[in-house]
């Protein structure tokens, strides 16, 4: 079993965590063990234990893989590079359904939440493929809503961030009509409706896009929308703030609707930040790209592709989990294998996503393809 190189708790400084403390026992490399990277200069570093993470952690503690070393932490903050401060800093969770993020990153989750950290949500789509009886089926929408505000309390979201208290009134007035509204006004005005009552200033917004169709939607249905999300921003101590890093569960997933939420992100980032659609959130456009990290649900990531994020969590992150899971009554027979897996193991791993743009380096590498085989003298 692969050995992680170790560092310290705090070495974070570029966040402005306090500086590493490393220990002073010079790494031994087993007979057949490569270290991730070379030894430091001075020769120090420590290996992870794997039969540590057989259980629950007594706090706390993330680790994050930096040029072949891992770096260790109390402070949630130091899995993000360059974290700026919680009053600058937003990390949106983009879930194809509501169940995705306790599943794929509840450890992060929970963690963040405790940590004060500024956490928002967008779930894509609307649950309706999530039924397991004919009875449920015109229903199922409704209950997992239910069940995705319970199991967010749990975890200690407040999905009213941002709403006054008249809002808050108006909201669940606006929450008890939808249902009947739902059987005599036309589509548009329903969204609108269901807009108001589950998106006005909240920490969570929701697409409301099919579930398990999400390849029969058009850009327009489901880019636009996101695109208006991360432009607004959500409303953080009384001012809308745009997400600075955005988690979302692997592209690499057999889930249709996981593929393209992930490719969704991709593009979203690009024309977020460009000209296109500019009667979405006003002429904001998006300040900053969002750093992207992938986290994992029912697929692992692609290829040899490794996780460069642990969270490892506590029997009380644990505990919290398992009932924020068991909250969504309608979905533990569907979400069984993955319930069992939080109970054997405490901990995330994630991994941090470059936006893959065309770009000048990747001109060159290509061209190096070409330049760097002889030719055969002949025509085609």
């Amino acid at each position: 079993m692969t050995q992680l190189l170790l560092q310290s708790e705090n070495t974070f400084t570029s966040s402005g965590l306090p500086a590493a403390r490393t220990s002073g026992v010079r790494p031994q490399f087993p007979a057949g063990m490569l270290p991730l990277a070379p030894a430091a200069a001075d020769g120090l570093g420590t290996y992870l234990n794997p039969d540590d993470f057989k259980s629950p952690a007594s706090t706390p503690t993330f680790y994050r893989l930096d040029a072949g070393r891992v770096n260790q932490s109390g402070d949630i903050r130091s899995i993000f590079p360059d974290y700026k401060g919680d009053k600058n800093e937003l990390v949106l969770f983009v879930l194809p359904h509501d169940d995705d993020g306790i599943i794929g990153a509840g450890y992060t989750l929970v963690n963040l939440i405790k940590a004060g950290v500024p956490v928002a949500i967008v779930v894509a789509t609307d649950g309706s493929a999530g039924y397991c009886t004919e009875k449920e089926r015109f229903s199922i929408s409704k209950t997992r809503l239910r069940e995705f505000m319970k199991s967010a309390g749990i975890l200690g979201l407040n999905v009213e961030d941002g709403l006054t208290p008249p809002g808050r009134v108006l909201r669940k007035l606006a929450q008890k009509v939808l249902p009947v509204a739902a059987l005599f006004l036309p589509k548009k005005s329903i969204q609108r409706l269901f807009d108001y009552a589950y998106e006005n200033n909240s920490m969570v917004r929701f697409l409301n896009l099919p579930d398990g169709g999400t390849t029969a939607v058009s850009g327009m249905e489901f880019e636009k929308p996101l695109v208006r999300v991360l432009r607004q921003g959500f409303k953080v101590n009384g001012e809308y703030r745009q997400p600075t890093r955005i988690i979302y569960p692997t592209g690499n997933d057999a889930h249709l609707d996981h593929q393209n939420v992930a490719k969704t992100v991709l593009l979203t980032i690009f024309h977020g930040g460009g000209e296109i659609w500019k009667d979405t959130a006003g002429s904001r456009k998006l300040a900053k790209r969002p750093d992207l990290m992938e986290c994992l649900v029912y697929c692992r990531f692609p290829g040899d592709v490794k996780p460069d994020v642990l969270v490892h969590g506590t029997a009380d992150d644990q505990a919290k989990i398992i009932d924020g899971l068991n909250a969504y009554r309608s979905q533990l027979k569907n979400i069984a294998p993955m319930v069992e897996r939080v109970q054997t193991c405490a901990f995330d791993f994630l991994r941090s996503v470059p936006l893959p743009l065309y770009g000048d380096q990747d001109k060159a590498d290509y061209l190096k393809v070409f330049t760097t085989a002889p030719t055969t003298g002949a025509s085609l």
